[in-house]
């Protein structure tokens, strides 16, 4: 077969497998998110945070790095700082309550996050295994699915801690009724 029909199949099995995914999550059978009023607020708050933050961290790049450093992460220079604003973004509404929908499972959540995160660690290891993680002195693209692994990781880590948190929380406020 050809390249380009592989690739084109592995995009349209990733796009079915992202609806029954997004389907499975919610308790009501929609792909849609329902936030209340206070979770959009906090939602939009992160995105500014996020917003701002990858902006700056663009801005700072020419300043911070040299001509040699920016041929070596020359992806990640691109990518890095959109997955920064993305990290703050994930953590800020998970601290502030707003990043799992009123629809959907916590557990189901999580174990799409971890599953995702851990194919993608898998990936970067077998670049790493083969020694295809850098190329004529240049990270390659496989560093991506390292960074994308790592940063489902600590959100995963995140809602756990979090979740650990309000339920403490819960049993404090129970224990004092």
């Amino acid at each position: 077969m050809e390249i380009g029909i592989i690739i084109m199949l592995i995009i349209l099995l990733s796009i079915v497998l992202s609806i029954v995914m997004l389907k499975s999550v919610n308790n009501d059978g929609s792909t849609l998110p329902k936030y209340d009023e206070r979770q959009k607020i906090q939602r939009g708050r992160g995105y500014m945070f996020a917003f701002y933050s990858t902006l700056i961290i663009y801005c700072a790049i020419p300043f911070v790095t040299t001509e040699s450093s920016r041929k070596f992460f020359n992806q990640f220079l691109f990518t890095g700082p959109a997955l920064i604003g993305i990290l703050i973004h994930v953590s800020y509404c998970i601290w502030h309550n707003a990043y799992v929908q009123l629809n959907s499972e916590f557990k189901k959540c999580l174990s799409i996050i971890l599953s995702t995160s851990i194919f993608n660690l898998l990936l970067g290891y077998t670049a790493i295994h083969n020694n295809k993680l850098v190329k004529d002195d240049q990270l390659q693209l496989n560093v991506l699915n390292l960074a994308v692994g790592s940063l489902g990781i600590i959100i995963v880590l995140e809602m756990i801690i979090k979740r650990i948190i309000d339920k403490r929380g819960e049993a404090n406020e129970e224990s004092e009724a």
